[in-house]
């Protein structure tokens, strides 16, 4: 709910050439990262995946709100998808970050997985389950 709530904050902005050109870089983001991370294992994902840090140009809370408005308009709003993009997104405007993956047992389904992205140990851009519920498994870099 809080992503639906970040987008619908940023959706007048989208009257905006430069914005509207954010949002069509998210889902290329989502795009590219669909097709490639079928091809290769996690790993050799992310070491692809991962571009040098980029000049600061964006404000890390509207990469947020773009990342949530553009995967809620092609219906990927998993936290996985999220997570890659605004991964990528966040280090070409110079922020950097971790990808984070975690998973906890659940009697119903076995076992849930979470991604969500850290800076220096703090979550950043939450979005879905709070990432205390889980065992992390996974850190890039």
């Amino acid at each position: 709910m809080m992503a639906l709530r970040r987008a619908l904050k940023y959706s007048r902005w989208l009257l905006s050439p430069r914005k509207l050109a954010l949002l069509l870089r998210v889902l290329g983001c989502a795009t590219h990262a669909r097709l490639v991370i079928r091809r290769m294992n996690f790993a050799a994902f992310m070491e692809r995946w991962t571009r040098p840090l980029g000049r600061r140009r964006w404000d890390p809370e509207e990469l947020a709100a773009a990342t949530d408005l553009g995967l809620l308009a092609i219906r990927r709003r998993r936290c996985l998808m999220r997570s890659l993009v605004l991964y990528r997104l966040l280090r070409q405007a110079g922020c950097p970050s971790d990808l984070v993956v975690g998973v906890r047992p659940d009697p119903k389904k076995g076992i849930l997985a979470h991604a969500w992205l850290e800076r220096d140990g703090q979550v950043i851009h939450p979005y879905g389950d709070s990432p205390e519920l889980y065992t992390v498994n996974y850190r890039y870099p």
